[in-house]
């Protein structure tokens, strides 16, 4: 499957200034019990101001996934997210985030955990987050 996604936000009503925007691709692919899946995209936040001075932020970002169904009731995946955020202050910091994910179903409840760590936390330079997160939903 190969989706293409674009958007634009006019925020400002100054001249000469840019707008909002987004665009991206992604491609899945599913071929037994895997599936597999690749994203990319931009993001440009903007501009308010015609100040030569003041840059757009703007994001590039990567997400990659692999999941593996191991029967109808149990899934695990990996993934990873890289971002890359530019702005006017002449340090780019990528941030990279890569996890492990456990799910399991049974009736109408989901019990699933997260293994995660991230580098470049909050795209600041030598800062790192690890996370762990376990989730339980019941339908009614």
């Amino acid at each position: 499957t190969i989706r293409l996604g674009v958007s634009e936000t006019d925020h400002s009503q100054t001249a000469n200034v840019d707008d909002a925007f987004d665009v991206t691709a992604a491609l899945n692919y599913t071929t037994g019990a895997f599936s597999f899946g690749v994203q990319k995209k931009v993001h440009n936040e903007g501009e308010s101001a015609t100040d030569a001075t003041v840059d757009a932020v703007w994001y590039k970002d990567t997400a990659i996934g692999v999941a593996y169904a191991v029967n109808d009731n149990l899934s695990i995946s990996y993934n990873i997210y890289e971002s890359y955020k530019h702005d006017n202050s002449g340090t780019a910091v990528e941030q990279e985030s890569t996890a492990i994910n456990v799910g399991y179903s049974v009736g109408g409840m989901t019990i699933g955990f997260q293994e995660a760590e991230t580098d470049g936390d909050n795209y600041t330079a030598n800062s790192t987050d690890d996370t762990r997160t376990l989730g339980v939903s019941v339908a009614f």
